[in-house]
């Protein structure tokens, strides 16, 4: 009995996260929605026949990511057969179509595929055993062919590769993916009589390998004893995968500090800080599946002074703050020192200098962010004469 073999891909080019994901296929007459099967299918999903023919897949909590932040993970599939009806006759055609529905927004429909019933209708070829994603360090994996007539009509089976022939060796061929450049490539399978000709493809990814990199906003930051507790902050500068921070005080992560986690702050206090001068040390462990490295490190040099006697630091620092924060477009530094120079900078998370001023003789200055777009920054305030920070505070632009 003659099947049908359909594939539908999806994929998430919205601006955000996929959380659930609906496929719906209105059979026609032609087809016998009680010959349906399941083959396969990319993520875990649930479905339902109606009695008037719609099936319908559901993909819960599927967290499909957009195709900007992640292009391979961003695709999605499912595969089934059905058998048409043995009522049919030589020349009709039978359509298929889709719609697909990223949580709540209107549908995205597929293209119509048409088949036309022969006398003695070739069957559609399975594309099988490949991976829809590989790291770009893979080697060599096997695919496979499928639904091969061994009665009837016996077709020649060709397979290509992003358009380029691969050898068959009965129904297996090879496929090399660290050989191919990162992004999407397609195999296609094709049977052929010299009369009809049908073909399935099978997309999959190539990711390439990107290892991780961690860092501080500086490399060295002071903090006088009145303001701790205080927090520095490493950030991810590259890198996938979910990541973990841990913080320890010596270069071989035998004294550690704080908590291991997703947490990438620490807090900076005198249960574990000295007076004076000290190195911290970051570890960034993640889980992403394609690099080669799994762990980076980084430090920043931390120095305390504590309050003398008298109420006097021994720099003259003051408690110099930044207001409002969140802000929309200046920023007020208050209390500073009317007897020192500063140099003010403002910085990505990335260590990036965006904008940067130079004050001298004023107990206040302004920093105009309006021309920067809405996120996080470090406004880090410099001693103009040593060059070292006095201060990083996070800047949260509206």
């Amino acid at each position: 009995k003659t099947r049908l073999l359909y594939r539908i891909n999806f994929q998430n080019i919205g601006n955000d996260t996929a959380f659930r994901v609906v496929i719906r296929d209105t059979l026609h007459d032609y087809l016998d929605a009680a010959s349906f099967r399941m083959v396969a299918a990319s993520h875990n999903y649930r479905y339902s026949i109606t009695d008037k023919g719609i099936i319908e897949w559901t993909f819960d909590d599927i967290n499909l990511p957009d195709d900007k932040r992640n292009e391979p993970g961003s695709h999605g599939y499912i595969i089934f057969s059905l058998s048409p009806l043995q009522t049919l006759q030589t020349g009709d055609v039978i359509p298929n179509k889709a719609s697909i529905y990223f949580d709540y927004n209107l549908p995205v429909h597929t293209n119509t595929t048409l088949t036309r019933v022969s006398a003695d209708m070739l069957p559609t070829p399975l594309i099988r055993s490949l991976a829809t994603s590989y790291c770009a360090s893979a080697g060599e994996v096997k695919g496979s062919i499928g639904n091969i007539p061994v009665n009837g009509r016996v077709p020649d089976v060709h397979v290509m590769l992003d358009g380029t022939s691969l050898v068959l060796s009965g129904n297996m061929f090879s496929v090399i993916p660290g050989d191919l450049a990162p992004g999407t490539h397609q195999v296609t399978a094709y049977f052929t009589d010299g009369t009809d000709t049908t073909k399935t493809s099978f997309a999959f990814s190539v990711q390439a390998s990107i290892d991780p990199v961690v860092g501080f906003d500086s490399d060295h930051i002071i903090f006088e004893e009145a303001d701790l507790p205080a927090v520095i902050e490493a950030h991810r500068l590259q890198g996938e995968g979910k990541a973990s921070f841990t913080f320890a005080t010596d270069r071989q992560f035998t004294h550690i500090i704080g908590n291991t986690g997703a947490d990438s702050t620490l807090a900076v206090n005198m249960n574990w800080a000295s007076e004076g001068t000290s190195p911290i040390y970051v570890k960034m462990s993640t889980d992403a599946a394609c690099s080669d490295m799994r762990e980076a490190y980084a430090s920043v040099l931390v120095t305390i002074h504590r309050k003398k006697e008298n109420g006097d630091s021994p720099t003259g620092y003051q408690d110099i703050t930044a207001y409002p924060n969140p802000v929309g477009s200046t920023v007020q530094i208050r209390h500073l020192d009317n007897n020192r120079r500063y140099m003010l900078k403002v910085n990505s998370l990335h260590g990036h200098t965006l904008l940067s001023a130079k004050v001298e003789k004023a107990s206040q200055a302004q920093v105009n962010i309006i021309a920067l777009p809405a996120g996080v920054y470090i406004l880090n305030i410099y001693d103009g004469q040593t060059g070292k920070v006095l201060k990083a505070i996070k800047l949260l632009k509206r």
